[in-house]
């Protein structure tokens, strides 16, 4: 019986299509022993396939689908990729859209938790303002930025795409 190689197991998927995950699942029917090479071979070739057409080399940004998103007012809001998408956060800026002095609270969410980047930024009416990032925050579709407020406030936050 004829071994079965990566490109088998992943047959009819675009290189859009395959995941990581289907990459590890395919891989965790395998023997670590010189009778899989071949198959090892592939596994390395699909990879670095994924990696070539997802990233910019070292995690750069990809500048056509780098971007500020910008939200409607709202009293909370959020950033998440779709699908494998990661952003590499830049900046975070509020606009108080009402009378009264905004207080602003940021997280990393996952919609099951979240981690508090930074509580009470606070934001005069008709003002704007910004979170201080330490450094550039990774989000995901499973990790992900969330804001609250306590009035109405429009979002803004510059992201690279550094895969897809």
């Amino acid at each position: 019986m004829p071994t079965r190689s990566i490109y088998d197991l992943l047959t009819g998927q675009t290189v859009s299509q395959a995941t990581l995950a289907n990459l590890d699942s395919a891989t965790g029917r395998s023997y670590l022993d010189s009778k899989s090479i071949e198959f090892w071979r592939g596994i390395i070739s699909v990879q670095k396939i994924i990696e070539a057409s997802r990233t910019y080399p070292h995690g750069l940004g990809i500048p056509e689908l780098s971007k500020v998103n910008a939200t409607a007012p709202a009293t909370t809001g959020s950033t998440q990729p779709s699908g494998t998408e990661v952003f590499k956060v830049q900046s975070i800026s509020f606009t108080n859209n009402s009378a009264g002095t905004a207080t602003i609270s940021v997280s990393l969410d996952t919609g099951a938790g979240s981690s508090l980047i930074q509580n009470s930024i606070t934001v005069a009416a008709g003002a704007s303002g910004a979170l201080h990032l330490n450094f550039p925050l990774e989000i995901n579709n499973a990790v992900y930025l969330s804001w609250a407020s306590d009035e109405q406030v429009l979002s803004f936050t510059a992201y690279n795409v550094v895969g897809q």
